[in-house]
């Protein structure tokens, strides 16, 4: 069977390689099917955020059409495939990623022009519904799904996370032209096994950490850089690369200068870090670290159960701005509970982290699916559209029929709703005034998301030497 896959995350150019659709290119493969991969980030068209141009994008001669999307693009994915089905209504279509899964039952309900919704990891599940549509069954026993038929929604079982990442193989870059991204991702581990309140990565992988063969990784990333003309920076999109220390330790020591020589950037987690760890990191060729403090309030730290303290972040930044050349922190603000005394507290510590060198990104809180707060808060959902940075970043007309779709449905697109907080709009406003508001933030995000510079490394600490 023949099948188009197309990533539909935003034209950008800071692009980088959808792993998750070559996985699920690749799993199809292995069973005969045959698979075209297209992604939307290299799309260099004009008016890409209006539907019409994103159904020209996805057409497509083959019997079958799965979209990967994020929450973020899933307006526009929506009106586009109802567009398309319109043009194709013998086409098949299929929707995946965590911005399809957190909504899963809703879309499938109310947009009759979505055949298939897959939740979860979908590699298994593919592969189980094409050989369904092969052979001209249902697929009433393919885990994962939910799909229409006879005009009555089906909601199948659940299906199990992966165990074993090694069965799927080495990831074969050879689909994508390299050269036409900026940076090149790999990723050595699924899920992040943490309790956050207000993100939805964890539980979407049910808070299992589930790590690839070392031996994979380093061969995708010794094939990637043998097939380019320059040395690539790499970065680990793992959700947290420092889960686990060892395996860490291991890590540094194929990448560093007697292994394979690269240059990389990683997520890391505060509370995992210590001198000797980020020592390892650097003098292995790590040169960028994000760092997820969330609050420069320990209030509101333990409400969200973050598992570290305001100090314990602080330290951690400022450890890996001696070791790393760029370090880049995440906070967040906006929550029911939060007072102004919380909000000036993260402010004070974001003034203070970029005074020494390190860069801070601030995030209104909006509601995710999966997460805690969702579960408690998502009736009490606003929307604000003077106020929503989604809408800004997203680049969606407010008058357009893209934002008519998202006030209807606001379960299946909550990223771009606000949860109600005390002074919201008061705070907003002041960073605003600031140049700090979540748009100014995203504007000087993206300026220096590219490729890291080369740049002569961190001093170490005077008097320590460790060796990989």
């Amino acid at each position: 069977m023949r099948i188009t896959l197309v990533n539909a995350d935003f034209p950008s150019e800071t692009a980088v390689p959808p792993l998750g659709l070559l996985s699920l290119a690749q799993a199809a493969e292995a069973d005969g099917h045959t698979v075209s991969l297209r992604d939307y980030q290299l799309a260099r068209v004009k008016g890409s955020r209006r539907p019409t141009v994103f159904a020209d994008f996805c057409q497509t001669p083959d019997r079958v059409l799965g979209v990967s999307v994020s929450g973020f693009a899933l307006p526009l994915v929506i009106l586009g495939l109802e567009e398309l089905k319109q043009r194709r209504p013998d086409l098949i279509t299929l929707l995946g990623g965590i911005g399809a899964s957190g909504a899963a039952e809703q879309i499938i309900t109310a947009f009759p022009w979505i055949d298939v919704v897959v939740r979860g990891e979908g590699e298994d599940t593919l592969r189980e519904l094409l050989g369904c549509l092969e052979a001209g069954r249902p697929p009433a026993d393919v885990p994962g799904l939910l799909y229409r038929r006879g005009g009555r929604v089906q909601v199948n079982r659940e299906r199990p996370r992966i165990k074993d990442l090694s069965r799927l193989g080495r990831l074969d870059f050879g689909h994508f032209d390299l050269s036409k991204y900026q940076l090149i991702n790999v990723i050595s581990s699924r899920g992040c096994p943490f309790p956050c309140t207000f993100c939805d990565v964890a539980p979407y992988w049910r808070r299992k950490y589930v790590p690839r063969p070392m031996g994979l990784i380093t061969s995708e990333i010794e094939s990637i850089t043998r097939s380019m003309d320059s040395p690539p920076t790499f970065i680990f999109v793992d959700d947290t690369l420092t889960v686990d220390r060892s395996r860490t330790r291991e890590l540094c020591r194929s990448l560093g200068p007697e292994g394979l020589g690269v240059e990389w950037a990683c997520y890391a987690r505060a509370s995992d870090l210590d001198e000797q760890l980020l020592e390892f990191m650097g003098e292995s060729g790590c040169r960028k670290v994000y760092l997820g403090l969330e609050s420069g309030s320990d209030r509101i730290l333990t409400a969200i159960r973050k598992g570290f303290d305001v100090e314990t972040g602080r330290r951690a930044a400022l450890l890996a701005r001696r070791f790393i050349s760029i370090v880049q922190t995440s906070f967040v603000w906006g929550f029911p509970f939060e007072t102004w005394e919380d909000f000036y507290e993260t402010l004070t510590m974001m003034a203070y982290l970029t005074s020494k060198g390190i860069s801070v990104k601030a995030n209104v809180l909006t509601p995710l699916p999966f997460s805690n707060l969702f579960e408690e808060l998502s009736e009490s959902m606003v929307f604000l559209p003077d106020y929503s940075p989604q809408l800004h970043l997203a680049e969606y007309e407010l008058d357009s029929p893209t934002v008519d779709l998202i006030r209807r449905h606001p379960r299946i697109f909550p990223c771009f709703y606000l949860y109600p907080s005390p002074s919201l709009t008061a705070k907003y406003d002041l960073l605003r005034k600031m140049g700090l508001s979540p748009e100014h933030i995203w504007d000087l995000w993206v300026q220096v998301k590219g490729p890291v510079p080369m740049r002569e490394r961190p001093r170490a600490v005077p008097g320590t030497s460790v060796k990989l």
